[in-house]
């Protein structure tokens, strides 16, 4: 088996059908970026512990983890802006570093012969940014975990769409499937299995750097639902973290959608593309009928809720014309359209 055949077995093994449609997309995206003057931090991931006692949380206590910088030893600019963008919104920032593990390369693994499982293969070591003297330095992994709850257990699919998520990815490189790597297995393996992490996952699929400009952003794969006006649905919970991020400094995210065509069964991977499109969190808010209805399945398999937008509200994207200067004043920008 190849190393890319191990990325996406393993990756099936962990994702529901309709995270691995949405990671396609999220990817899609980036490449879209590619071209431009803006840097995408990408592997975004925000983790809030689980109280000992269950008592109610609040925003506290959250952990943002980066994985953009996995293989580095230094940061670019753009994650060095995203540090200081979570730490002002209240998170604790790490930044993973992937190496071998001691296990990686051994003949026998528990008891049996041949190749150590690519899981085994890796370890994750943990790493803080210093403002001051701008360097990344090492985080006791031991001292931040210990009071976390056992034991979390990883959201696994029931498989069955393996050699169609082959095809969906075939025009990939190995590193994109790579970083879709280490971010499940950064999760599944070394959160979830090795330190037992219980908690809640807030979801931020990335953030946006261009110069001083930076804003959240959101990606989804959706098909226009048609009422009296085209709709699109958008998930509550994300727009409440973008927001929750983003109003620290007043910024306004944005929001990216990947419109497909209708088809017979949702999350698909063959669905006929027909356009990007954007919106404004400012827009979201003003635009909306603030009738929240239930959605459909969410990345994770839970049901969703979400907020009706007409369509109308959203603008094709034109990804060489993007200005961050547009997404840098929530109030500003909303008060411009009512």
């Amino acid at each position: 088996m190849t190393v890319r055949e191990e990325y996406l077995e393993y990756i099936h093994n962990y994702w529901a059908k309709q995270k691995a449609v949405g990671m396609i997309a999220e990817a899609r995206f980036l490449d879209n970026l590619e071209p431009t003057d803006i840097e995408a931090v990408s592997e975004v991931m925000l983790f809030q512990p689980k109280p000992v006692n269950d008592e109610f949380q609040p925003w506290e206590n959250i952990y943002t983890f980066i994985l953009d910088a996995a293989e580095e030893e230094s940061l670019s600019p753009g994650q060095i802006a995203a540090a200081r963008l979570m730490e002002s919104a209240g998170t604790t920032v790490i930044f993973p570093s992937v190496g071998e593990s001691d296990q990686s390369g051994l003949d026998n693994f528990r008891g049996g012969s041949g190749k150590t499982p690519l899981e085994h293969e890796l370890e994750w070591k943990w790493r803080s940014y210093d403002f001051d003297s701008s360097e990344l330095e090492t985080v006791n992994i031991e001292d931040e975990t210990e009071a976390w709850r056992t034991r979390g257990r990883s959201t696994e699919d029931d498989g069955g769409y393996l050699d169609k998520f082959t095809d969906a990815v075939s025009d990939f490189s190995d590193d994109v499937l790579k970083e879709m790597f280490y971010k499940e297995h950064f999760f599944s393996h070394h959160l979830k299995e090795t330190y037992s992490f219980t908690g809640t996952y807030f979801d931020v699929d990335g953030l946006l750097v261009s110069g001083s400009e930076i804003t959240p952003y959101e990606i989804k794969e959706k098909t226009a639902y048609q009422d009296s006006t085209e709709l699109f649905g958008l998930d509550v919970s994300r727009l409440i973290v973008m927001l929750r991020v983003a109003l620290t400094r007043g910024l306004d995210p944005i929001y990216i959608v990947r419109e497909v065509e209708e088809a017979e069964e949702l999350h698909v991977f063959d669905r006929e593309f027909i356009d990007w499109q954007s919106i404004r969190l400012s827009d979201v808010v003003r635009s909306s009928a603030w009738q929240i209805q239930g959605g459909g399945p969410g990345m994770t398999g839970g049901r969703t809720q979400t907020l009706m937008i007409p369509k109308s509200e959203f603008n094709t994207v034109s990804f060489e014309e993007i200005e961050l200067s547009g997404y840098s004043d929530f109030i500003a920008n909303f008060k411009n359209k009512i």
